[in-house]
């Protein structure tokens, strides 16, 4: 049975993103095929604190912010994230939920990849996990 059809967009990300970019051709291939690519518009939650931990996401365009809210719910921001730079990655490992909340600030894309294929994805490729 033939290999699906990756669409090139997904792979051509894949290949930009710092941490997989140095992966060979056929590695690259075995992740495209477990992402998927969705859309943020400005202001939409990508993630909320406490909830569980769901997938390994990417910034491919746009910008996230990560926050937490204080005791008086009040938003103590923590970093924005930018094209390559990943999150949910503590959370995909631990089992915990989220800690932080991530906010697109713009209409963003976004790649993710379910927990469970993220971590067949790091017991296959040896190099990933280091």
């Amino acid at each position: 049975m033939p290999s699906p059809q990756i669409p090139f967009n997904i792979l051509e990300a894949v290949k930009q993103i710092p941490i997989f970019a140095k992966l060979n051709w056929a590695d690259q291939q075995r992740i495209a095929r477990k992402c998927r690519i969705q859309e943020y518009r400005k202001g939409d939650w990508i993630v909320r604190e406490g909830t569980p931990p769901d997938f390994f996401y990417c910034v491919l365009s746009g910008r996230v912010q990560s926050f937490a809210f204080d005791s008086g719910d009040q938003k103590t921001h923590l970093e924005h994230l930018h094209r390559g730079m990943y999150f949910g990655i503590i959370s995909v490992f631990t089992g915990e939920t989220h800690s932080i909340n991530y906010q697109a600030i713009n209409d963003s894309l976004i790649l993710k990849i379910p927990k469970d294929d993220f971590h067949q994805l790091l017991d296959d490729i040896s190099s990933l996990g280091v």
